[in-house]
C-alpha cells in the first residue's frame, strides 16, 4: 500500500499540514527499512522503535511515529480480508510505542515544564462532551455516520469541506486515492440529521485539529493525545450502541459501557459497509428504529 494513497487520505480529510509533514517522515522511513532489507509491508514494531532511536530530535522522532501510527492505521482500514488480522496487530503494537517527552528546565527552581502546544482548555472538553451527549445532535451523528457509511472524524472533516447543494440535496466530496469529485445524493428523510450535523462540525472540527492536556471530567478520561483520536473515541463510544457489523447488533454489556472489542471495531479497525447491507432505506430505518427502541438508548432516531 502506498505512502501516496495515505497522504492523498489526509489531504482529503482536511489534514493537508499534516499530511505534508507525515509525506517526508514516511519517506525517510522506507528508505531506512530498504537498507535493511525490509519494505513497508513487512516492517515490525520492533523496526519502528529501532528507527526511532536514530533519530535525535525528539520532536522529529514524535512526528515520525505519529506518521508511521497514522499510516499502520490507514492499512487497516484499507487492507483486503485477509490481510486484516496482520495488519491490525501491527497496528496496535505500533500504538503502544510511546512519544518522547518534549520538556524544558526552568532555571529558577530546577523543574521541569512539559509544553502541550494548543491545549484546549477544561471547560471547553467539558463542553465538547456534553455536546456529544446531546440527544438530538447523538441521533444526528447516528443518521449521517450510518447513511453515508462515514466514520466520525470523516462525518465530521468531509461535510466541512464539501460543497452541499441543500435544495437538490447533493453533496460534493473529493476521493482520498484519486482526488477525483464524488458526488453523494441523500434522501429527503436525512436532511433535518444532516443539517443538524453539519452545524456542529465546526466546534469538533476545532477539537479534531488541536492538543488536549489530561483531564477528568464527568468520570470521563480524556488522554492526552491528538484531538482527532479523542474526539472520535468519545463519539464512537455513543454511536457503537447502535452500530451494526456484518449482520450482527452490537449492544453493551452494562449501563457505562461495551466490551473493548467491540468499541475497537468501531475505532476504525472494522469497516461497516452500510449500503451492502441495506439496499433499501425503509429497511434501515425500520431496523434502527426498532433497535433504539428496543434497548432504550435513543427512542425515536427517526420519525
Amino acid at each position: 500500500m502506498r505512502i501516496e494513497d495515505y497522504i492523498n487520505y489526509l489531504k482529503d480529510i482536511g489534514r493537508i499540514e499534516a499530511a505534508e509533514r507525515y509525506y517526508y517522515a514516511l519517506k525517510n522511513f522506507e528508505e531506512w527499512l530498504k537498507s535493511k532489507g525490509k519494505t513497508l509491508d513487512d516492517f515490525t514494531s520492533t523496526d519502528v522503535e529501532k528507527f526511532l532511536v536514530s533519530i535525535s530530535n525528539p520532536h522529529t522522532a514524535n512526528i515520525a511515529l505519529a506518521a508511521i501510527r497514522g499510516y499502520t492505521a490507514y492499512r487497516v482500514k484499507e487492507c483486503p480480508f485477509d490481510k486484516f488480522i496482520y495488519e491490525d496487530r501491527r497496528f496496535h503494537a505500533i500504538e503502544e510505542i510511546p512519544y518522547r517527552k518534549i520538556s524544558t528546565k526552568l532555571t529558577e527552581d530546577k523543574k521541569t515544564l512539559t509544553i502541550v502546544r494548543k491545549a484546549l482548555t477544561p471547560d471547553e472538553v467539558k463542553e465538547l462532551i456534553e455536546m456529544t451527549e446531546s440527544k438530538p445532535l447523538l441521533q444526528a451523528g447516528i443518521v449521517t455516520t450510518f447513511y453515508f457509511g462515514w466514520r466520525p472524524v470523516e462525518a465530521t472533516l468531509r461535510l466541512a469541506k464539501a460543497k452541499i447543494d441543500w435544495k437538490n440535496r447533493i453533496m460534493t466530496i473529493q476521493g482520498a486515492k484519486t482526488q477525483d469529485e464524488r458526488f453523494l445524493v441523500w434522501h429527503d428523510s436525512i436532511t433535518p440529521y444532516l443539517r443538524t450535523w453539519y452545524k456542529a462540525q465546526p466546534l469538533y472540527k476545532r477539537w479534531l485539529t488541536m492538543h488536549l492536556c489530561s483531564y477528568n471530567i464527568n468520570g470521563v478520561k480524556v488522554t492526552a493525545k491528538v484531538g482527532r483520536k479523542t474526539v472520535e473515541t468519545q463519539l464512537r463510544k455513543a454511536f457503537v450502541r447502535a452500530i451494526m457489523v456484518g449482520e450482527t447488533i452490537i449492544t453493551p454489556t452494562g449501563k457505562t459501557g461495551v466490551e473493548q472489542f467491540l468499541i475497537d471495531s468501531w475505532l476504525g479497525h472494522k469497516t461497516t459497509p452500510i449500503q451492502d447491507i441495506y439496499t433499501d432505506l425503509s429497511e434501515f430505518i425500520t431496523d434502527l428504529k426498532y433497535l433504539a427502541e428496543e434497548k432504550h438508548y435513543l427512542v425515536e432516531v427517526l420519525s
